[in-house]
């Protein structure tokens, strides 16, 4: 199922939609108790204005995820079909929900209300929104976009330049998304979809702007396709100023 996913995610980077919904939803016929994969699958059927669709994903987010999980798909839902202010109201309720407190989560919300407050009409609202935000989580690249997009868009270029060449603290999370993607690629590129399981990249805490990719023993004899092309990517990243180590644990 894993497979499935990430061969899914890698086809809709590159725009086919089409091919990569299809990866996805045998990924969820596989096993559909993973949120991500109906989130993923939720972006797809917006992007095509299938609002039918998405709505009937927010119904099984909520079901498989819980209830806030699902009010968040509905008001994304909401400010992308003519709803801004009511989603503004409900995606305030849930930047302040308990279990959506830890980073990535409160990334996602505060981008999204951003977007329905810009929707809405609420132009200040939606630059104080984001430009909180980044003084929190100044690597949200995402939300330094759309707030340099939407302060160009009030003429406000001096503004907008200086957000978006402000340099983030680091691009190591940038890095390791573009890596991960770099990853998936080869992955997929085998013959036969190969086997996750255990399969972790993360940061190298033993080195400066060096990442680690880990595998459990005999992986690369079962697979040796993809193991060939990941060691290939290895040398690639030795061209850049960061390393990939791959570990056979």
């Amino acid at each position: 199922a894993q497979g499935h996913f990430m061969r899914g995610l890698v086809k809709q980077g590159f725009h086919d939609f089409q091919g990569g919904l299809a990866d996805i939803n045998a990924a969820i016929a596989l096993d559909g108790n993973r949120a991500e994969r109906w989130s993923w699958r939720f972006a797809i059927h917006l992007l095509w204005a299938d609002m039918a669709a998405a709505r009937a994903d927010c119904e099984a987010l909520r079901q498989r995820a819980g209830a806030d999980e699902g009010r968040a798909c509905l008001a994304v839902l909401a400010y992308r079909t003519g709803s801004a202010p009511a989603a503004v109201t409900e995606l305030k309720k849930l930047v302040a929900a308990p279990d959506f407190q830890d980073g990535m989560s409160q990334d996602w919300l505060r981008f999204h209300l951003g977007e329905a407050q810009r929707a809405a009409g609420q132009y200040a609202s939606a630059e104080a929104t984001w430009a909180a935000h980044l003084a929190k989580r100044p690597r949200t690249h995402g939300v330094r976009l759309a707030l340099a997009e939407l302060l160009n868009a009030q003429g406000e270029h001096a503004q907008a330049k200086r957000w978006a060449t402000t340099p983030a603290p680091t691009d190591a999370l940038l890095v390791q998304q573009l890596l991960a993607l770099r990853v998936a690629v080869a992955l997929c590129h085998a013959r036969r979809d190969p086997d996750l399981d255990g399969i972790t990249l993360c940061r190298d805490t033993t080195a400066e702007n060096s990442f680690v990719l880990t595998y459990r023993s005999n992986w690369a004899q079962a697979y040796p396709q993809s193991a060939h092309l990941l060691a290939e990517e290895s040398i690639a990243w030795q061209k850049t100023p960061w390393t990939l180590r791959i570990v056979d644990v």
